[in-house]
């Protein structure tokens, strides 16, 4: 297959478009108690933090098989390098953190905002209502995933592989894509307008996605690529 790529430029605010994709329904977090490092305590592989405020701090999950993260801001925090920790997360907010090669079997109602996710592995798992913004995904894993109402707003999503996952509602504005694997995919509301840059390393359907008139030939040799139509140059 063939492959297209895109370096679009033009500022993704100044496009007109109605609404497509359904917005996440996040609600703020509200003050927690600042904690330690002690604040982490696990039992027998498990451990919580509960509406808490955690600022600067390393956690050593080496122990920890399951982490349940609710109602809790993280700012510079890092969740330790334990890969096979799974990770769940709810009414949070996660700012300035590197979580990159963690394992997030469940996020529900949270914000990732200017955090590096590279090689985050969200495969099988369930996301709904959760907001990227300005945050780094490069060779992120969310094959067969389920995604609904969420936002990729003015990230870098490189190699984002999203092999036969279910996705609904998904918003793009301002961000760069480029290699998005999107075999198998089951699509809904996927709003591609206002990214900045698009390509796609697979690609068998489309069913679900969304572009403009002026993206579209940009995409024309991948598109083809798909259905096996060969395109001479010139």
């Amino acid at each position: 297959r063939r492959r297209a790529s895109s370096d679009m430029t033009p500022d993704y605010r100044m496009v007109s478009t109605d609404p497509f994709a359904a917005p996440p329904k996040i609600k703020p977090v509200p003050p927690g108690a600042a904690i330690t490092n002690d604040g982490l305590v696990v039992e027998r592989g498990w451990a919580e933090l509960t509406k808490v405020e955690a600022s600067g701090l390393a956690f050593d999950l080496t122990a920890c098989d399951e982490l349940e993260l609710s109602g809790s801001s993280f700012v510079n925090v890092e969740l330790g390098r334990a890969e096979t920790t799974e990770i769940t997360v709810a009414d949070c907010r996660f700012e300035n953190c590197d979580l990159s090669a963690r394992r997030f079997s469940s996020v529900r109602r949270s914000t990732f905002s200017n955090c590096k996710l590279d090689g985050t592995d969200f495969s099988t798992g369930s996301l709904v209502d959760v907001e990227f913004d300005n945050c780094s995904l490069r060779l992120t894993n969310m094959r067969m995933a389920e995604l609904s109402r969420v936002a990729f707003r003015e990230c870098q999503v490189d190699g984002l592989d999203l092999f036969d996952a279910t996705i609904a509602d998904i918003d793009f504005a301002g961000s760069k894509i480029h290699e998005l694997g999107a075999d198998r995919i089951s699509a809904e509301r996927v709003d591609l307008r206002s990214a900045t840059a698009i390509s796609f390393a697979t690609i068998t359907r489309l069913d679900g996605f969304r572009i403009t008139d002026a993206q579209l030939p940009l995409l024309m040799h991948a598109l083809a690529g798909s259905v096996g139509l060969s395109v001479d140059q010139g």
